[in-house]
Order: structure tokens, then C-alpha cells, then sequence
């Protein structure tokens, strides 16, 4: 390999066996580890000049641990981001406060405050890997007096079962029911009670 000059990138291209020299060019290129290298090589401050193809590397290293199901290195991502942003909310809210007109201000505190609610995000993600989403969701649906909630019911009811039957009984005022006999108890009083004085002719 030709040794670059300085300033220049370089980085390494693999063929795979069922690909053209075009095509292998095209997925590197594209590829999220050499677009992030590029990235961190035109804004990280380093006093020396980074090689792309080192860039490279060190990227791969972390998405092997996660293949491999090993999430501490987006934890630490996760936590170190939060406290960065955090640097940067405070930060903002310290320059609006000794602007001198009201629109700098704002603008400010507008930025520092969305730097805050994603720090406040990425420390919401970080609880959610450690603790997973749905043992909040079963511990938050505790009903008082200790009465839980089942939000994954073995068996859910059809959509109609409810008002359908219960007890034998139809709640569907509207479909057609047996006819009711008269209570016979109900009409002997109604004939003893009746009232006996008739009503005065004038």
C-alpha cells in the first residue's frame, strides 16, 4: 500500500467474492462506520493527525460487543452523552443570563433547555436498558390495596362476550326476550283495593 500523504485519508476496501470493484467501493463508502469516521475526523481536536482506517477500527470494536450482546459500551455512550449535554444546558442558561436584550436571551435559554431535555433522554434510555420497559409497566399498574393490574391476560375477551350473557341473562334490552305471565297475587289485590265509593254524579 502506497503511504499517504499528509493530510490525506485513507482506508481499506474489501472485496466480497460476489462483488464487482464498483460495488465493493459503493458499500464501503456508505458503510455507517467509515461515514462516522469521517465525521469524527473532520471535528474531533486532536493534536495529531488520525488515520481513517484507526477511526475504523475502533468503531467496529463496540458493534461487535453489541452483535455479541454485550451493551456496556452504548451504556457508557448513553451516560457520558447526558452529562455532556447537561455541561452544555448549564452553560446556555449561565450566557442568557448577562445578555443584555431579551431576544439573546431566549435564544439561549431555548437551546440550553432542548440540551437538557435530551440529556434528561438519554438518561431515561440508559433506566430503560437497566430496568426493562415492561417490569415498569407491571410494577406503575399497582392498583391501591395492593390489587395488580394484569396487563398480559392469558386469554383476552371477544369484543361482544361482555354484552352477551351474564348469569343467563341477555343485557340487550332491544333483542327479543320470552313474554312474562301476568302475576296473578298482583291482580287479586288490584281488584280488593279498588276504591268502593263511586264517583259522584252531578
Amino acid at each position: 500500500m502506497k503511504k499517504p500523504k499528509k493530510g490525506e485519508s485513507v482506508f481499506q476496501i474489501y472485496c466480497q467474492p460476489d462483488e464487482t470493484e464498483e460495488q465493493s467501493l459503493a458499500r464501503t463508502m456508505i458503510s455507517p462506520a467509515l461515514q462516522s469516521a469521517a465525521t469524527i475526523n473532520e471535528y474531533v481536536n486532536s493534536p495529531v493527525e488520525l488515520d481513517l482506517q484507526a477511526i475504523i477500527d475502533c468503531l467496529d470494536e463496540p458493534v461487535g460487543q453489541v452483535k455479541n450482546g454485550n451493551l456496556d459500551c452504548i451504556e457508557q455512550m448513553l451516560l457520558v452523552q447526558a452529562c455532556t449535554l447537561d455541561v452544555i444546558a448549564n452553560n446556555l442558561f449561565r450566557r442568557a443570563k448577562v445578555q443584555e436584550y431579551l431576544k439573546h436571551s431566549e435564544t439561549f435559554m431555548k437551546i440550553g433547555l432542548r440540551a437538557q431535555s435530551q440529556s434528561r433522554a438519554n438518561l431515561e434510555a440508559l433506566i430503560g436498558m437497566k430496568k426493562p420497559r415492561a417490569e415498569l409497566i407491571k410494577q406503575t399498574n399497582i392498583a391501591h390495596g395492593h390489587q395488580q393490574v394484569n396487563n398480559f391476560p392469558e386469554k383476552e375477551n371477544p369484543p361482544n362476550e361482555l354484552m352477551e350473557k351474564t348469569d343467563g341473562e341477555r343485557l340487550d334490552t332491544g333483542a327479543p326476550q320470552e313474554a312474562v305471565r301476568v302475576d296473578s297475587d298482583l291482580a287479586t289485590v288490584e281488584e280488593i283495593h279498588r276504591a268502593k265509593n263511586k264517583k259522584r254524579q252531578s
